[in-house]
């Protein structure tokens, strides 16, 4: 009986010495057990922060292949996709000049803009049609119902035509609503004019402008553009106005030429 009394005695002292200490926590064993915990609290920090260091290390490396990947798989998805958009834009401007050429009462040829000449950038376009498509010079050149242009030089696979902002182009033309008539031209800055209305014309901003048909080049009734403003000639005798073309002369990719 003393010898279990003595083989449990150890055990149960340390069980009564831990139990005052976490239990009842006098003041000197209280001091004691936070002494304790902030000496073996530092390192536990500072491991697990080193820790943290290495784990951020390792997922930014992951995290970098994984971008790099998806980049990879997302270069050659956004180049099909900027393909198809330009297919579709495309299939959209066809589709409008269809439309137009279905409904015209006279003939037209589609033709795509190859180029522009360079000595004359802003007001010139050359197109892949020419002597071997029944292209001549002088036929007027049209997109989605509005006047563009017309042919000024014809090679046997393309053709150069000279748009309505341009000096040496004149159109005769008409107000739609007072159905005053003049002269539309290009102007040295690349905009287009209309000359030669009467000085009692009731020509406002925003009036439509349309070929008058006088003269045979242009068909009766194509679109030009609108008036911007208006103003009186040097003399004072007559008004003249800029007209902003119903086409963007500038952005053209395909025309329709006029045959007959």
């Amino acid at each position: 009986m003393i010898r279990f009394k003595k083989k449990f005695l150890f055990p149960f002292t340390a069980s009564i010495l831990i139990l005052i200490i976490f239990f009842f926590q006098p003041p000197a064993v209280l001091n004691l057990k936070n002494a304790f915990v902030d000496i073996f609290s530092f390192p536990i920090r500072l491991t697990r922060g080193i820790f943290n260091e290495v784990r951020l290390v390792f997922s930014y490396h992951k995290l970098y292949k994984e971008n790099l990947s998806f980049k990879k798989e997302i270069a050659p998805l956004r180049q099909k996709l900027s393909e198809y958009e330009e297919v579709l834009r495309e299939n959209q401007r066809l589709n409008k000049l269809l439309s137009f050429k279905s409904n015209a009462t006279f003939s037209t040829r589609a033709a795509q803009v190859i180029g522009r000449d360079l000595s004359n950038w802003l007001s010139t376009l050359i197109i892949d049609k020419g002597g071997r498509d029944g292209i001549n010079i002088g036929m007027p050149v049209i997109s989605d119902a509005s006047l563009v242009g017309k042919i000024v030089e014809v090679s046997k696979t393309t053709s150069r035509v000279l748009l309505i902002n341009d000096p040496n182009l004149k159109v005769a033309a008409l107000i739609q609503n007072s159905r005053d008539q003049g002269i539309v031209s290009g102007s040295l800055g690349g905009s287009c004019r209309m000359y030669f209305l009467s000085l009692d014309s009731e020509v406002k901003i925003n009036d439509i402008v349309v070929t008058s048909g006088l003269g045979g080049v242009f068909p009766k009734g194509l679109l030009i553009g609108r008036v911007a403003d208006v103003d009186l000639d040097s003399t004072g005798l007559m008004k003249n106005c800029s007209i902003k073309p119903a086409t963007n002369l500038s952005r053209l990719e395909e025309v329709l030429v006029i045959s007959k």
